[in-house]
């Protein structure tokens, strides 16, 4: 899968995730951005992290679409930095 199509899925995971707890009640509006979190996904984003930073950021994510079978490449890699990229900016947009 190319990066741009793991944003995308990730992207509308997380906006289908978004909906499903404005819908369960005001709690989640009460909730605050972490501007740690952007920050980093924004120094993610720009290819300023190193890879085990990549891993601190977006871990989970990038765990979860690989067990899954969306991504294939290996940590540490070309095509896997891409990707961590694609999904921040993605993240970011949510």
């Amino acid at each position: 899968m190319t990066a741009s199509e793991l944003a995308r899925i990730h992207y509308n995971d997380q906006l289908a995730l978004d909906d499903a707890l404005r819908d369960s009640g005001p709690n989640w509006a009460s909730v605050g951005i972490d501007d740690s979190y952007v920050a980093d996904l924004r120094a993610l984003s720009s290819g300023a992290l190193q890879d085990d930073q990549i891993e601190t950021v977006l871990g989970s994510f990038l765990k979860r679409y690989a067990l899954r079978g969306n991504l294939s490449a290996d940590r540490g890699m070309p095509e896997w930095r891409k990707a961590a990229r694609a999904i921040a900016e993605a993240e970011l947009q949510v």
